[in-house]
């Protein structure tokens, strides 16, 4: 069984407009209820580089906001490590802690 990429470009029309096809798939929280939704839209030329300019920028500033919160969690991991050799934090298992 093949599997359908969530986002296509099923044709290009040679009066200027390409058609975007997408399926979202949806369940529940909790239960089998399910849904998906099957959405196409027909842009232009324009639109549609525009619409890969803005995804594109999207996905920098994604890769920006990951790589800022790794790099916040190396810095609290390298501080943690300090704390704990100089003996000003102590690491401490669970039934330490249920046992006070």
């Amino acid at each position: 069984m093949s599997k359908k990429a969530a986002f296509r470009a099923l044709k290009c029309n040679s009066d200027g407009h390409i058609t975007i096809a997408c399926d979202i798939r949806a369940r529940a929280w909790r239960g089998g209820a399910s849904a998906t939704i099957a959405a196409s839209v027909n842009l232009t030329i324009v639109e549609a580089k525009a619409l890969a300019v803005a995804l594109l920028d999207e996905a920098e500033a994604a890769e920006q906001k990951v790589a800022k919160k790794e790099a916040a969690e190396a810095r609290r991991q390298k501080w943690r490590e300090k704390e704990i050799a100089a003996g000003r934090m102590v690491v401490m298992t669970a039934s330490q802690v249920f046992a006070r």
